[in-house]
């Protein structure tokens, strides 16, 4: 029946998941890989976070694995021509997500508080990888599921 080719005729395979985009870039041939190179800067990084003994329960029944924090990938992929970019972190997709507080009543909003990981980031929160940064009234921390390869928090 006539009509176009199939992708797959024409040697185009379905992308299958975002951390594979650089890969698959850089597999392109001739013509097709100057363009994408010149059009796009696409690369995997990688964070890595360090949590405390208290944090390791809750890292498991939220994000499946331990390990999946520890350890995480993300893929940035800016347009060098308009210089507008992205960043793709599949572990954030799993992250807790707060809300339903009433933005004008403070007071009942810091009342919920109590269990927050930032009440004791000591505990409740990540550290990177060359450990915590403290001062008399402040504490780092690593953000749970990393938006860049170094995605912190200050408590």
């Amino acid at each position: 029946m006539g009509g176009a080719p199939a992708p797959a005729q024409l040697g185009v395979r379905r992308l299958t998941a975002i951390t594979s985009l650089p890969a698959r870039l850089d597999a392109l041939e001739g013509d097709a890989r100057e363009r994408a190179h010149r059009l796009l800067d696409a690369r995997l990084v990688h964070g890595r976070t360090v949590p405390p003994p208290e944090l390791l329960a809750w890292l498991e029944r939220t994000f499946g694995s331990v390990d999946s924090v520890r350890e995480q990938t993300v893929v940035k992929v800016t347009n060098l021509v308009t210089l507008e970019a992205t960043l793709f972190a599949p572990l954030r997709a799993r992250r807790p997500m707060d809300g339903g507080h009433d933005g004008d009543d403070l007071a009942a909003q810091l009342a919920t508080t109590g269990s927050d990981p930032f009440c004791d980031p000591e505990t409740g929160t990540p550290a990177d990888t060359f450990g915590r940064i403290r001062g008399r009234r402040i504490t780092s921390g690593a953000n749970a599921a990393l938006a860049d390869a170094r995605h912190g928090v200050l408590v």
